[in-house]
């Protein structure tokens, strides 16, 4: 039986995207993620444990939260940030969020692809309650 799970997980994050008009301004979002898996339910009658979820991406969402999300480029925000002491998330991306949707998706492909019978997973992050960006990543 192909079955579909989903978790869901919520961060706090300042970010800026220095080329864009208006968010080049430091702003910030109440991010929700939803991860889902699909696959064939196992003999233990799961797809994948909602706690093994949890331990893939509990710590990824740990790393951004109440955190200033810098892309590679920033120097500015980067130079002020840390003569001030605040918190940043450096990443190899900008932090739009298609891309914090692929670094999601890619993070539980990463874990979860040689699982038996675990075929696709998808990473859902919402900017606000209206806009949000998806990516998957499934079986060949």
């Amino acid at each position: 039986m192909l079955a579909q799970v989903a978790k869901e997980f919520r961060w706090e994050m300042g970010h800026r995207l220095p080329d864009h008009p208006l968010c080049r301004n430091v702003h910030g979002h109440s991010y929700r993620l939803v991860v889902e898996i699909e696959g064939e339910v196992g003999d233990d009658g799961m797809v994948v444990d909602f706690g093994e979820i949890a331990q893939i991406v509990k710590p990824l969402v740990d790393r951004l939260d109440h955190s200033f999300a810098l892309d590679p480029s920033d120097e500015v925000m980067r130079g002020f940030l840390r003569d001030e002491g605040h918190r940043t998330a450096e990443l190899p991306f900008l932090s739009t969020a298609e891309n914090l949707a692929g670094h999601f998706a890619e993070a539980l492909w990463q874990s979860l692809a040689s699982r038996k019978g675990v075929s696709a997973v998808r990473a859902t992050v919402y900017e606000t309650p209206s806009s949000s960006a998806t990516v998957q990543v499934r079986r060949p």
